[in-house]
């Protein structure tokens, strides 16, 4: 489907917006998944530009479709159901398109799995940078849920137990995940690059992303 306007925003963003832009329209909830598990007009609901944000190319099909593809694939099916909140991360004064449209510096993803019986839940957080080569280890982007917290202003999960909070919450854990499986698998599109050169690029990870207020 085409992307269209979403009437319920203030901001009616047009897909033309991101025009010679030098960046993609970067699906949040993708669209792909969408279609698979909830049909064809949650895949249609996907392409409303409110479900975009401005990525750089290679972001959007290297490392963010890797992390797609091992939430899909690989992770949500082992762990039997797996939520997922995700989305930008912008500076105190972001830059714009030369539509008013903010672009953000990063991106987050957070997964919480929900318990076995008796035992809380346990959560796995990625912090990414639009400068990115594609080929790193997705493991390089990990971070915790209060850093991302920090950068963004948000408070994520606040329903859970304070205690339960703060400890998902406060570390890395990636035990029980699987990283080793899925952290260097190949870009799908790689081969529409001449050459994948982090150098070139100038990625940077998790760490090297400019605080926000």
């Amino acid at each position: 489907p085409d992307f269209s306007i979403d009437e319920r925003t203030f901001m009616h963003v047009r897909s033309e917006d991101y025009a010679r832009s030098g960046y993609d329209r970067g699906h949040m909830a993708p669209n792909y998944l969408m279609a698979k598990l909830y049909g064809a007009e949650a895949q249609r609901a996907s392409f409303l530009m409110s479900n975009v944000v401005p990525q750089r190319h290679r972001l959007n099909v290297l490392v963010w479709q890797r992390l797609e593809e091992a939430e899909a694939d690989l992770v949500a099916p082992r762990m039997g159901e797996l939520w997922v909140v995700t989305g930008p991360v912008f500076a105190a004064q972001p830059k714009s398109l030369r539509s008013g449209i903010a672009v953000p510096e990063a991106f987050y993803r957070i997964w919480l799995a929900p318990p076995p019986s008796g035992r809380e839940p346990r959560a796995l957080a990625f912090l990414v940078p639009q400068e990115v080569c594609g080929t790193e280890p997705l493991s390089r982007y990990l971070a915790s849920v209060d850093a991302i917290e920090e950068r963004t202003g948000l408070d994520f999960f606040p329903e859970l137990d304070a205690a339960a909070q703060a400890r998902i919450e406060a570390g890395v854990e990636s035990d029980g995940w699987e990283l080793q499986r899925w952290e260097r698998q190949p870009p799908r599109y790689a081969k529409e690059f001449r050459k994948l050169d982090c150098r070139e690029s100038g990625a940077v990870d998790a760490a090297g992303i400019g605080r926000t207020r």
